[in-house]
C-alpha cells in the first residue's frame, strides 16, 4: 500500500535516489512491506529538512528512512519496554543491539539511528524491525497500544475495573 505526502509518492520518491541508495531502499521496502499489515508514504523529517519514506503499521510508525547521496539511515523509535526486548533479544544482531545501547533516550523515547550501506545489510535491520512490527500487534493482528512511560496510562494510572 502507498500513501503520499504533498503529492510525493514513496515508489517516486526512491525511483529518483542515486544508486546505491536506491537497491538499499528498495530491499528495505520489500522486506517491511512482507511483514503484513505496513503502509507506507511520504513524510518530510524537519531534522534533515527533507522527504523521507516511512512506514507504519496502522497510525504507528515502524520507522522512517534518510536516504540521499551519502549511506541510508533508518530512524526507529523505541520507548522503554520495546527497548528491554530489544536489548535481550539473540535474534538482532549484537551490533544493532550495541547501537540501541548507546542511543540517547529522550523522554521515554531512544530515536535509533542505523547506517545501512548495501542492500545485504538490511537482512542484519529487520530483526529489530520485525520485533518491533509484533510489538505493534496482537496476536490476532490488532494494533495493540504499548503500555509503557509513552501512554497515557503511565500519567493517569491503572484503571478500575479492568
Amino acid at each position: 500500500m502507498e500513501g503520499t505526502a504533498g503529492g510525493a509518492s514513496v515508489e517516486g520518491l526512491v525511483a529518483g535516489l542515486p544508486e546505491p541508495a536506491r537497491a538499499v531502499v528498495q530491499a528495505l521496502r520489500g522486506a517491511l512491506l512482507g511483514l503484513g499489515g505496513v503502509s507506507e508514504k511520504v513524510i518530510v523529517d524537519y531534522d534533515v529538512r527533507q522527504e523521507s519514506p516511512a512506514f507504519y503499521v496502522g497510525a504507528r510508525q515502524l520507522c522512517h528512512v534518510h536516504a540521499g547521496d551519502g549511506p541510508v539511515s533508518v530512524t526507529v523509535s523505541l520507548g522503554r519496554t520495546l527497548t528491554f526486548e530489544v536489548l535481550r533479544s539473540r535474534a538482532i544482531p549484537e551490533a544493532i543491539r550495541n547501537v540501541v545501547e548507546r542511543t540517547r533516550e529522550y523522554g521515554a523515547t531512544r530515536w535509533v539511528s542505523v547506517t545501512i550501506a548495501t542492500p545485504a545489510d538490511v537482512e542484519g535491520l529487520i530483526p529489530l524491525l520485525r520485533l518491533k512490527h509484533s510489538f505493534l500487534f496482537e496476536s490476532e493482528g490488532e494494533l495493540a497500544i504499548p503500555r509503557d512511560q509513552t501512554t497515557l496510562e503511565a500519567f493517569e494510572g491503572p484503571r478500575k475495573g479492568g
